[in-house]
């Protein structure tokens, strides 16, 4: 198949995968000004760099107020991660998922490998993880002086052979879906970070297209930050496109529906946008050993989850042009197509 075929197929699946509920939830998440603004006269929640209480208990309670007593007695999470009695008692979603497939051919361990690029995928997204071998994936790796692995769950399909050929996937044991993205994130900074040498996680989804360049600079820009920086607290960051003033969706029939039982406000923290952003070792290692202070999975959206957490925690969420959409191809650093993908190719 040459490459204009690849990319016709391609663009026409990409195309015809997107369903109406996200392409309206979209409009919605876009058009909903009257909460936006109304989000936007929260002080408390807007700020990035200000932890909201005094101590991480008592912000994960005031987020949580709701769920405390009988609501956390009887929830037990269906996947199994998580089983709350008498407010945040027990927890396992700090600890290590089995695998089932190694990314063979990265030596994980050289230590003079400095950080690692995540994507994010579905096992059953074949077409994508192509996609990005036959493009970008190449450039990546050589400016980035690392891996560029592909990390999923289970939903029965067959990922053996795929493993075999290119080495790239990790595969762990727990269903992949779009609840359980919060899973697979806890598991990739479990995994990464029990490599001591590894000191950035630069997570994306694999609906994106990454700009190797720009990613290069931005590297090279956080290391004169982290060479020339005297605050400890600059050594735990997540980089990416912060979104504030959010609201909690209402709408039942949306992926991103979030019920007044399990999250009491309207609106939500800063969170940086789980399409792409980079994490340093120091705030992956301090969320999984602090995840447990939460009632995680009561918000399945991973992305508002972790403004949660870093909002409790105080770790700093850095806002940086170029990621997601609305920039020139000059400029972009990660462009989330979300289906855009006809009008690039």
């Amino acid at each position: 198949m040459d490459k204009e075929d690849y990319n016709s197929r391609c663009s026409f699946n990409f195309a015809t995968s997107i369903h109406l509920d996200f392409a309206i939830a979209n409009y919605l998440e876009r058009c909903l000004l009257p909460l936006r603004i109304y989000c936007y006269t929260d002080p408390d929640l807007l700020a990035v760099r200000r932890t909201l209480r005094s101590s991480t208990e008592d912000c994960a309670a005031y987020f949580f107020a709701q769920n405390n007593g009988k609501d956390n007695e009887r929830f037990i999470d269906n996947a199994g991660d998580r089983d709350i009695q008498n407010g945040f008692s027990f927890c396992n979603s700090n600890k290590s998922i089995s695998t089932l497939l190694h990314p063979w051919r990265s030596n994980l361990d050289d230590p003079n490998l400095k950080r690692v690029v995540v994507i994010r995928t579905a096992p059953r997204a074949l077409e994508y993880r192509e996609f990005i071998r036959a493009s970008w994936k190449t450039a990546v790796e050589q400016h980035s002086d690392g891996p560029v692995i592909f990390v999923t769950g289970r939903d029965g399909t067959e990922l053996s052979s795929e493993s075999r050929e290119h080495g790239d996937i990790l595969q762990m044991d727990f269903e992949d879906s779009y609840r359980n993205l919060s899973t697979k994130m806890m598991g990739i900074y479990s995994y990464f970070t029990a490599h001591p040498n590894i000191q950035q996680i630069v997570v994306i989804n694999d609906d994106t297209i990454v700009n190797a360049t720009a990613l290069n600079v931005l590297y090279h820009q956080i290391e004169h930050w982290q060479n020339t920086s005297t605050s400890p607290d600059d050594k735990r960051y997540l980089i990416g496109k912060v979104s504030r003033g959010y609201p909690r969706l209402v709408f039942p029939w949306l992926p991103w529906y979030v019920t007044a039982e399990q999250y009491p406000h309207k609106c939500y923290p800063p969170f940086v946008q789980g399409s792409s952003f980079i994490i340093s070792r120091d705030a992956a290692v301090d969320i999984l050993q602090r995840i447990c202070d939460f009632p995680w999975r009561h918000v399945h959206l991973d992305d508002v989850q972790m403004g949660i957490v870093t909002k409790c925690l105080g770790i700093n969420n850095f806002h940086r042009e170029g990621f997601d959409v609305g920039h020139g191809l000059d400029q972009f650093t990660v462009f989330h197509y979300q289906g855009k993908i006809t009008s690039i190719l």
